[in-house]
């Protein structure tokens, strides 16, 4: 197993089944040569192994003879494989990330790509499977490695993402990847949210506190009109840096000087 993943259920009811899934990502022992696999698992305490024993338990989505778990992409599957033969590659686990509403999921691969998934409601689903352009509406790069940062916002909608530009300065790129409930992934623009003459980075959606006000107010007026969806991007960016000594005309790459503060909180508004 190479990483795990909560699968947010924000849709929870009264009767809610208990139910817990997470989003695994691992080496498939019935590839030929163990390929990447993702896979969807039960996790709450009620739930049978999953791995291992699977066999010995009543445990719906297992291969048929094995007590492995079947993936739904990669592995031994006809997804499975490299990426020039249309497979699913080898992923950075460490960029693996599941939306907050629980139906799709992003990672990138060792081949410079960034592949965005519809969770199937079960193990055994369908999915839409679609590889992010390698560049933003305005021409920058947008290659994915193990250090990309990849965050969704709170619907899942859009995704924010942390990736060098043509300078290697980091730049943040908003992907809007249209309305999960459709249950498909489509991509429309991919807009370059901030400047490549500095670094920015560790972006997080949010609300500006005026937001978190106007909300409380009119969920007090109207509770049906709570907003739950971010207003503004935070992120951290090295573009006022204060020099711990005299002047200098070097930027942030070069040497010298050194610099007594390098990073910043700042805020992009969304909305108004």
């Amino acid at each position: 197993i190479l990483t795990a993943k909560h699968i947010p259920n924000p849709l929870k009811s009264s009767q809610d089944s208990g139910e817990r899934h997470a989003l695994v990502l691992a080496t498939d022992p019935l590839s030929p040569t163990a390929e990447h696999a993702f896979y969807i698992v039960r996790t709450d305490a009620m739930a049978s192994p999953a791995f291992g024993f699977a066999s010995l338990y009543d445990y719906g989505d297992s291969v048929a003879d094995t007590g492995l778990p079947a993936p739904f992409i990669g592995g031994h599957l006809e997804s499975g494989g490299s990426t020039k033969e249309g497979g699913l590659g080898s992923v950075y686990g460490s960029t693996v990330t599941v939306s907050p509403c629980g139906r799709r999921a992003v990672w990138t691969n060792t081949d410079g790509q960034i592949v965005t998934v519809t969770l199937p409601k079960d193990s055994v689903g369908e999915v839409s499977v679609v590889i992010l352009p390698q560049q933003n509406e305005i021409g920058q790069p947008m290659i994915g490695d193990s250090e990309t940062e990849l965050i969704f916002s709170p619907g899942g909608r859009y995704l924010a993402i942390t990736h060098p530009a043509r300078n290697q300065f980091k730049v943040i790129s908003i992907a809007d990847l249209g309305v999960p409930e459709d249950g498909v992934i489509s991509v429309g623009r991919i807009v370059q949210a901030t400047t490549d003459r500095f670094n920015s980075f560790s972006p997080v959606w949010g609300k500006q506190s005026k937001d978190f006000l106007v909300d409380k107010v009119t969920t007090t007026l109207d509770p049906s009109e709570s907003s739950a969806g971010a207003t503004a991007l935070f992120f951290l960016s090295d573009r006022d840096v204060v020099l711990s000594g005299a002047s200098s005309p070097w930027g942030t790459r070069a040497p010298s000087p050194s610099f007594s503060g390098e990073k910043y909180v700042y805020t992009l508004p969304l909305q108004s």
